[in-house]
């Protein structure tokens, strides 16, 4: 499998998002303006938490140990069948508790009690999501990413086609709903997809218990779980800081720029999570390991820097027709926005290669780091540079971030020991 491949099925599936994207991010803006984005991405911020507390270990632990183990079938089904066991033990007890705390929960999170019907549905979707990314992971890790692209082509079109709609016709309500309904498009999808592919079933997915295979993926969850904390709920402080402080307009715009540039660095988180974890996991060699992450981080960080200038020199235009004109000042903040993408998706394949071969005590470190430095600088920087102190913020943080993965990583980039 090759990164070329990664990249065309990633540009595909980012293609559909953006243009699916362009459509929602369109209808919210027009429809629910700057402070009903800041709500709805709240939000999602909230639920991308609460369904990764779990879900990325369990997703990047089934990846990695169904790559390993290759072509070992049977054992494959055994990890898929454990990780679907933890699935819904884990997401299930989630959902009870965030069910339970609905009504605090749409008060504090969203500024209105009244919202907790969209806490009770986003909480029942928690143990979807989670058995969806046990699916993905599988998938990824037997390398189809054929197979993985159409999943996420297809249930990205499948979300579109619900939160569209809604957010259209009930406002922040239907955008709230939409969104809790749309992240278990994945596992319906995906359920399709298996039950149609050649040498997978179903089957292989039931729940069964494993003590050992539980012991293998719950060394992944320490940093998993981190991450799965650390990296929304910087993002969910900080806008919380700038509704206080400087209002939930100013919040938008802040959230607007978010938007953007996720929308072109998709492309090479898709590509990135779909070749690199999988291929590097059944690199035995460790300086074979090495010129390979290298190689990856250079491809990623150029890609960015093109992507992120190209969209920079082009970003009124850009904005007016993403968003609404009522927008533009959005343009002012993607200077450090897009510095900061630089950094951070350099730092991506740095990340991963940690968790691979389960190098914990950095990890945690960066994922602590940057979550802290994130928010530490927006507070501190916010009563005198306004919105652009998180822009700032966000720069800052994932560059020292960069400075510590290659750090942590040397030896495997430059042929010496690896630090642990």
């Amino acid at each position: 499998m090759a990164l070329k491949k990664a990249l065309s099925w990633g540009a595909a599936q980012t293609l559909t998002r953006m243009a699916l994207s362009f459509l929602s991010i369109k209808i919210t803006a027009v429809y629910l303006g700057p402070a009903g984005l800041a709500l709805v991405g709240q939000f999602g911020n909230f639920f991308t938490l609460a369904q990764g507390v779990a879900g990325s270990a369990l997703n990047t632990g089934v990846m990695n140990l169904t790559a390993q183990d290759e072509p070992d079938r049977p054992r494959q089904a055994a990890v898929w069948r454990t990780a679907m066991h933890l699935s819904l033990l884990i997401g299930g007890a989630m959902a009870a508790v965030v069910a339970l705390l609905a009504l605090p929960l749409a008060d504090w999170l969203l500024k209105d009690p009244a919202y907790w019907p969209a806490i009770v549905l986003g909480a029942l979707s928690i143990p979807m999501a989670m058995c969806g990314a046990v699916m993905t992971g599988a998938i990824n890790g037997l390398k189809r990413i054929g197979m993985l692209g159409v999943i996420g082509i297809v249930g990205a079109l499948v979300g579109a086609l619900i939160f569209i709609p809604l957010c259209y016709g009930w406002g922040v309500r239907g955008g709230l709903t939409a969104y809790a309904l749309s992240t278990c498009c994945v596992l319906l999808v995906a359920l399709v997809v298996v039950a149609r592919a050649d040498g997978l079933a179903l089957g292989q997915f039931a729940p069964r218990w494993d003590g050992a295979v539980a012991r293998q993926l719950a060394a992944f969850f320490p940093m998993l779980l981190v991450h799965a904390v650390a990296e929304p709920i910087a993002p969910l402080l900080m806008r919380n800081a700038l509704v206080v402080q400087l209002g939930a307009t100013n919040a938008g715009f802040w959230q607007a720029g978010l938007r953007l540039s996720d929308m072109y660095t998709l492309v090479l988180t898709t590509a990135v999570t779909m070749y690199l974890m999988p291929h590097l996991a059944s690199i035995k060699d460790e300086r074979a390991f090495g010129r390979e992450l290298a190689r990856t981080v250079l491809k990623v960080a150029g890609l960015t820097a093109a992507g992120a200038l190209s969209v920079y020199l082009l970003r009124d235009l850009v904005i007016a027709v993403v968003f609404t004109r009522e927008f533009l000042p959005v343009g002012g903040l993607l200077d450090f926005l897009f510095l900061g993408n630089v950094f951070k998706m350099a730092a991506w394949p740095l990340r991963m290669a940690l968790v691979i071969k389960l190098r914990a005590k950095w990890y945690i470190l960066v994922e602590i780091g940057v979550a802290a430095l994130q928010i530490g600088l927006t507070y501190l920087w916010l009563p005198g540079m306004g919105v652009r102190g998180a822009t700032a913020a966000y720069a800052a943080a994932y560059g020292a971030a960069l400075l510590i993965l290659l750090f942590s990583n040397k030896g495997y980039l430059y042929g010496s020991r690896p630090t642990h």
